[in-house]
Protein backbone atom coordinates (compact mmCIF):
# COMPACT_ATOMS: atom_id res chain seq x y z
CA UNK A 1 0.00 0.00 0.00
CA UNK A 2 1.32 3.65 -0.79
CA UNK A 3 2.04 6.34 1.67
CA UNK A 4 1.03 9.87 1.63
CA UNK A 5 3.94 12.24 1.39
CA UNK A 6 5.00 13.55 4.45
CA UNK A 7 3.74 17.00 3.68
CA UNK A 8 0.49 15.73 3.12
CA UNK A 9 0.09 14.84 6.95
CA UNK A 10 -1.41 16.07 9.75
CA UNK A 11 2.17 15.41 11.64
CA UNK A 12 3.37 17.97 9.27
CA UNK A 13 0.79 20.31 9.13
CA UNK A 14 1.26 20.61 13.47
CA UNK A 15 4.75 21.02 13.04
CA UNK A 16 4.34 23.98 10.44
CA UNK A 17 2.24 25.43 12.52
CA UNK A 18 4.79 25.25 15.64
CA UNK A 19 7.51 26.66 13.10
CA UNK A 20 5.03 29.35 11.89
CA UNK A 21 4.28 30.66 15.21
CA UNK A 22 7.69 30.68 16.47
CA UNK A 23 8.21 33.58 13.57
CA UNK A 24 11.76 32.42 12.86
CA UNK A 25 11.61 33.96 9.25
CA UNK A 26 10.51 37.31 10.59
CA UNK A 27 14.13 36.98 12.44
CA UNK A 28 16.48 35.10 10.80
CA UNK A 29 17.63 34.58 7.35
CA UNK A 30 17.11 31.25 5.86
CA UNK A 31 14.83 29.54 8.44
CA UNK A 32 12.43 28.92 5.52
CA UNK A 33 14.61 27.40 3.22
CA UNK A 34 16.11 25.26 5.83
CA UNK A 35 12.94 23.85 7.20
CA UNK A 36 11.44 23.75 3.70
CA UNK A 37 14.39 20.93 2.66
CA UNK A 38 14.23 19.23 5.25
CA UNK A 39 10.67 18.66 4.94
CA UNK A 40 10.41 18.02 1.01
CA UNK A 41 13.54 15.43 1.80
CA UNK A 42 10.80 13.51 4.06
CA UNK A 43 8.81 13.92 1.19
CA UNK A 44 11.61 12.17 -0.99
CA UNK A 45 12.29 9.24 1.50
CA UNK A 46 8.20 8.58 1.33
CA UNK A 47 8.53 8.54 -2.71
CA UNK A 48 11.36 5.64 -2.84
CA UNK A 49 9.56 3.77 -0.39
CA UNK A 50 6.60 3.49 -2.44
CA UNK A 51 8.66 3.50 -5.99
CA UNK A 52 10.00 0.04 -3.98
CA UNK A 53 6.52 -0.62 -3.12
CA UNK A 54 5.63 -0.40 -7.23
CA UNK A 55 8.39 -2.11 -7.90
CA UNK A 56 7.98 -5.09 -6.04
CA UNK A 57 3.80 -5.01 -6.93
CA UNK A 58 4.59 -3.82 -11.01
CA UNK A 59 5.32 -5.13 -14.29
CA UNK A 60 6.22 -1.92 -15.86
CA UNK A 61 8.19 -0.44 -12.94
CA UNK A 62 11.91 -2.11 -12.51
CA UNK A 63 14.88 -1.11 -10.55
CA UNK A 64 15.91 0.95 -12.78
CA UNK A 65 13.09 3.26 -11.85
CA UNK A 66 14.84 2.66 -7.84
CA UNK A 67 17.95 3.69 -9.34
CA UNK A 68 16.62 7.15 -10.49
CA UNK A 69 14.51 8.10 -7.62
CA UNK A 70 17.73 7.28 -5.24
CA UNK A 71 19.58 9.12 -7.31
CA UNK A 72 16.98 11.59 -6.97
CA UNK A 73 16.85 11.50 -3.29
CA UNK A 74 20.77 12.31 -2.61
CA UNK A 75 21.00 14.82 -5.57
CA UNK A 76 18.18 16.23 -4.99
CA UNK A 77 16.71 17.93 -1.30
CA UNK A 78 19.27 16.01 0.86
CA UNK A 79 22.11 18.10 -1.28
CA UNK A 80 20.38 21.32 -0.35
CA UNK A 81 19.80 21.01 3.83
CA UNK A 82 23.19 21.28 4.52
CA UNK A 83 23.82 24.64 3.02
CA UNK A 84 20.70 26.10 3.70
CA UNK A 85 20.64 25.01 7.08
CA UNK A 86 24.62 26.40 8.02
CA UNK A 87 23.06 29.63 6.19
CA UNK A 88 20.28 29.73 8.64
CA UNK A 89 22.90 28.97 11.41
CA UNK A 90 25.35 31.47 10.56
CA UNK A 91 22.62 34.02 10.69
CA UNK A 92 21.16 32.67 14.07
CA UNK A 93 24.84 33.49 15.72
CA UNK A 94 25.26 36.61 13.82
CA UNK A 95 21.99 37.93 15.05
CA UNK A 96 22.79 36.84 18.40
CA UNK A 97 26.25 38.25 19.00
Amino acid sequence: MLQKACTETDYYNYADAFLTGLQLDSLYEFSKSCTAEVSFFCDDIQFLRNNVTLVDESIQENFFHKFLNGTGLVGGHFSEISLQCYKFGKSVVEKEK
